[in-house]
């Protein structure tokens, strides 16, 4: 006998899928699905058991969790598990759908009303086989212009020509794999302002690739993208450590596991500077994503990063945000700290600079210093001003080629300067 639940009739629409519905498991009927509502919710079913109630009449009982699109897209990418989206959801609902009678009973619920032998287990990541990857890719601007379907034309540059080096420095990883790839990119696809990205692999030997699973290898290459949008950035300490101090996170020590797994399932020997290898990809890597996500904030708010799968399905690799764009200029810094011995100012001083890049929203960009030594820095900037750098002299150094001279704290590694943070004394 099922456990009780005080239910009550709800409105279909809320709660029932209407489009884009997708099996996620099957065994002899649906056992988890997901897809969107009349609403335009997402919401992720699970198929609980089925029974009779008091009158006979047969029906079946399912969890229905409304997910965000984050928790979606790591779900699929196997990052939490089913449990933990349903400990973390702000609405779980149990629901009895009566076969005869053709009624629909609903109950918003807490986990703890649920009896533990309903719940799902702590390993109940998403099936492996519910989707397969491609190595086709979209990235959306989302908010402001995007939303009306515009973009400033030097933006999307950068944007096609950083996100393009991203995918490809990645590849490198996958070495073993393919030789290299090329990358190409497709109309822009009408839904906001979104690019179309398609990696193309120069497989090995006919004889090596027999032994590799195809599929394998496109999937742990996305693995790739996937851990590098969502945590190379806030993890780069463990990552670049030299020290030997810093223990791996899960998510890149799952990554490790998924390319031992590939090798080995390939009938190949993981090289023994796999770990080196990995780690320079990711350096590279690290810069793609600095200057994919410079201009975040300017005339768009955030990138979404899809992959398009076998079936034509989007599933998300990663959200990009204004948080996001800071969080990867701080961890470059971080990088170049812990591959080289950095001073910095005891105090603030005057630089004379040419300012070539700046986003005046973060009020952080690219500069040049003036000076008459070989080594020519050109560091990152960060300028606090309590008003708006907007007809400021900082976008008029930008905008006309001209040096300027700011107060700033700098920080120094081999003899250049790796960053400014500039004090507006106006």
């Amino acid at each position: 006998m099922l456990f009780t639940i005080d239910a009550s009739q709800v409105d279909e629409n809320f709660l029932l899928i209407s489009k884009e519905y997708k099996v996620l498991h099957y065994d002899e009927e649906p056992i988890l699905f997901t897809g969107l509502t009349a609403y335009s919710y997402r919401v992720l079913v699970s198929l609980v058991e089925e029974d009779q109630d008091a009158n006979g009449d047969w029906f079946a009982r399912f969890f229905y969790t409304i997910i965000e699109p984050a928790a979606y897209a790591d779900f699929l990418n196997r990052k939490i598990t089913y449990l933990r989206i349903l400990e973390e959801a702000k609405n779980v609902f149990v629901i009895d759908n009566h076969y005869k009678s053709k009624l629909f009973f609903a109950q918003k619920v807490n986990l703890t009303d649920i009896p533990a032998n309903y719940l799902p287990t702590a390993e109940s990541y998403c099936p492996t086989s519910s989707r397969k990857a491609s190595l086709k890719y979209l990235v959306s601007m989302k908010g402001k212009l995007a939303d009306n379907f515009q973009a400033v034309p030097s933006e999307v540059s950068t944007i096609q020509e950083a996100f393009s080096s991203l995918l490809t420095d990645s590849s490198k990883a996958m070495g073993s794999f393919w030789k290299k790839c090329e990358v190409y990119q497709s109309a822009y696809v009408p839904s906001s302002f979104q690019m179309s990205f398609e990696v193309v692999p120069i497989l090995p030997s006919a004889q090596k690739a027999m032994f590799t699973n195809y599929e394998k290898v496109v999937e742990v290459y996305n693995r790739i993208i996937n851990y590098c949008l969502g945590n190379l950035a806030t993890e780069v300490e463990s990552v670049f450590d030299t020290s030997g101090g810093v223990s791996y996170s899960n998510s890149f020590n799952e990554l490790r596991k998924n390319f031992s797994d590939l090798y080995t399932n390939s009938s190949l020997r993981v090289p023994d500077d796999f770990d080196e290898s990995l780690k320079k990809v990711f350096h590279k890597v690290l810069y793609d994503l600095e200057n994919v996500t410079k201009n975040i904030g300017k005339n768009y708010d955030e990138l979404n990063i899809f992959n398009r799968d076998a079936t034509g399905e989007d599933f998300s690799l990663g959200e990009l945000s204004i948080e996001d764009r800071d969080n990867i200029e701080d961890s470059v810094l971080v990088v170049e700290s812990i591959e080289n011995p950095v001073t910095v100012d005891s105090d603030y001083r005057d630089y004379v600079i040419h300012i070539y890049s700046l986003n005046t929203d973060s009020k952080r960009g690219m500069a040049i210093i003036q000076s008459q030594e070989t080594l020519v820095s050109k560091p990152r900037i960060k300028i606090t001003s309590q008003t708006s750098l907007e007809g400021s002299r900082f976008t008029a150094s930008m905008h006309m080629g001209e040096y300027i001279t700011v107060r700033a704290k700098g920080r120094w590694a081999n003899g250049k300067c790796i960053s400014l943070d500039v004090v507006d004394t106006e």
